[in-house]
């Protein structure tokens, strides 16, 4: 992350941009990472001091959060209490004590809160401020506090409007929608409702990392301007999961060797890997040779193999391995191909193009199969055959062995 330090008078601040040029978000009512300090002395039936309490309440909010976020879940309890002590900065907009001891993992603990937090899209920036004596240089008080994008009226204004979108998506799903269902309208709204924005250069550092102060990286610029970058996408999928009940954490790291957001999932108790924006053509086809409402699915609920070849996240902390693929798109819809099955893709075109399908989306489990049905079926004509006016088109997406016909 770019970051710049001064030191003056007993007094150092450290500046540290939130994202690599990837952003944040999530839902307002998860503002629970605060732990307020109690205020009273011991007492009670049961003789508890202040500290008591505080432990106790600390251990129901560590709780909450290591259910509710991955990228906390995965922090050691001194780095979870820095990261309560961020959070609560962010979301309150004030100066908060934070624990010398955390100084060494500062990076860390950011990377955490913005991985876990889309509704944080007025943050671009989070400052360290350490006081110390300059007799004995010692540290005597080291503070954290956020650095902000918009002003809190600006800021509740755009809330506003994230808060109705929201409801509404939350209010379209069916009561039986389970986590795949969720996964799925998210993306799909996500995709249809967002355009790529082409005119945002992103300039690494030369750490490799990119400023988050530039257009793009919210879910504010998704849900209020309807354009964005990869991290705005992932954010805003991010927050559309939370607000579901769906746990979902951004996760940054490098795409076919440039910088790049997307997420991770827990659906129906496994976890997946959602690439919302790459789901979108707009992103790879400026040419817009696609329909306007086109979803490539390919990258819904996506094992770690189906991703290696593409996407490496990041070891600011660990992702796990995807190996269910049982909630991936092409398995809970049927369109998953076991070997060169020409009979099995040949169906399911034909069933498209009764049902009027404007487009099939279906995927080999390994190369040779793809190679072969591409070959032998698909560039070869044959597939005709299987639709009424004897004429389609196609389009490969070689590194998910994934083909899409359009009858």
């Amino acid at each position: 992350m770019s970051g710049n330090e001064s030191r003056a008078g007993g007094y150092l601040i450290a500046a540290l941009f939130l994202a690599a040029g990837l952003s944040l978000l999530a839902f307002a009512a998860y503002s629970l990472g605060i732990v307020p300090r109690t205020l009273f002395e011991p007492g009670g039936e049961e003789g508890q001091g202040a500290s008591a309490l505080d432990a106790e309440m600390t251990a129901r909010v560590d709780a909450e959060l290591e259910k509710r976020y991955y990228a906390y879940s995965q922090l050691s309890p001194d780095d979870r209490r820095c990261y309560r002590v961020m959070l609560d900065a962010m979301t309150s907009r004030e100066s908060r004590p934070y624990p010398e001891s955390g100084s060494d993992s500062l990076d860390l603990v950011r990377a955490s809160v913005v991985a876990d937090h889309p509704e944080l899209f007025y943050v671009n920036g989070v400052r360290m401020a350490t006081t110390y004596s300059p007799l004995t240089d010692r540290v005597t008080a080291v503070n954290v506090e956020g650095a902000y994008t918009y002003s809190e009226e600006e800021t509740e204004q755009i809330q506003a409007t994230i808060d109705g979108i929201t409801r509404d998506f939350v209010a379209s799903l069916p009561p039986e929608a389970d986590d795949y269902a969720k996964a799925k309208a998210a993306y799909e709204y996500i995709v249809t409702n967002t355009a790529y924005d082409h005119s945002v250069v992103l300039e690494d550092d030369a750490d490799g990392n990119r400023s988050s102060n530039v257009a793009g990286q919210t879910m504010a610029d998704v849900f209020v301007d309807g354009l964005a970058v990869c991290a705005g996408y992932s954010a805003a999928f991010q927050h559309l999961m939370q607000a579901s009940g769906v746990e979902c954490t951004q996760v940054l790291g490098w795409a076919d060797g440039t910088r790049h957001a997307w997420c991770l999932t827990k659906l129906d108790g496994a976890y997946y890997l959602t690439d919302p924006t790459w789901g979108d053509p707009e992103f790879l086809d400026e040419d817009e040779s696609f329909a306007s409402d086109f979803v490539n699915y390919a990258y819904l609920a996506a094992t770690s193999e189906d991703m290696a070849g593409t996407h490496v996240p990041d070891e600011e902390y660990s992702v796990p391995v995807c190996v269910d693929d049982d909630d991936s798109y092409f398995t809970r819809e049927g369109l998953l191909l076991h070997g060169a099955d020409e009979l099995a893709l040949g169906s399911l075109v034909s069933w498209a193009d009764g049902a009027g399908v404007s487009n099939l989306q279906v995927r080999c489990t390994d190369r040779p199969s793809f190679d072969a049905l591409v070959q032998s079926v698909v560039e070869s004509g044959r597939l005709g055959s299987y639709v009424s006016d004897g004429e389609y088109q196609y389009a490969l997406f070689e590194d998910v062995y994934g083909i899409t016909i359009f009858p």
